[in-house]
């Protein structure tokens, strides 16, 4: 049980700095594709980035314990970290780049998380059920 709330730990901490660090980017992208380049680092937009990393840290807190543990529990943590924040930050862009509203586009941002954590699961579901196999059933 201790082993398993340290995993669980792991993965709400590890979900928290991957999901500000997204929130982050996906400010940051809108900035840059809305007002240019320049307006990423221009004055006044640390609040908007503290924001984004609040909300981004809240969301990846909860999401990747909830991912890691059920459908994606044979996928690589790296790369549910890596495709799924990959996954947030498209969505994320694309739901605030046709102008939906604020929390529309928090949930089209989750839905890029879950297309990219679809696309994982069903891409290790075969690997998983091949190891699970006979040694002669996977020499075919």
């Amino acid at each position: 049980m201790k082993r398993i709330l340290l995993v669980l730990g792991g993965l709400v901490v590890a979900g928290a700095v991957v999901g500000a660090f997204t929130g982050v980017l996906v400010a940051a992208s809108i900035l840059a594709l809305m007002e240019g380049p320049r307006a990423i680092v221009a004055t006044g937009v640390g609040e908007a980035y503290l924001f984004a990393a609040g909300v981004g840290s809240a969301c990846g807190a909860v999401l990747a314990p909830l991912a890691s543990f059920t459908f994606l529990r044979h996928v690589p943590l790296w790369r549910i970290f890596a495709e799924t924040a990959l996954g947030t930050v498209f969505g994320g862009v694309l739901a605030l780049r046709l102008d939906l509203s604020f929390e529309t586009a928090i949930g089209v941002a989750a839905l890029g998380f879950l297309a990219a954590g679809a696309r994982l699961a069903v891409s290790h579901r075969k690997r998983a059920s091949a190891q699970q196999r006979p040694d002669h059933l996977n020499q075919a």
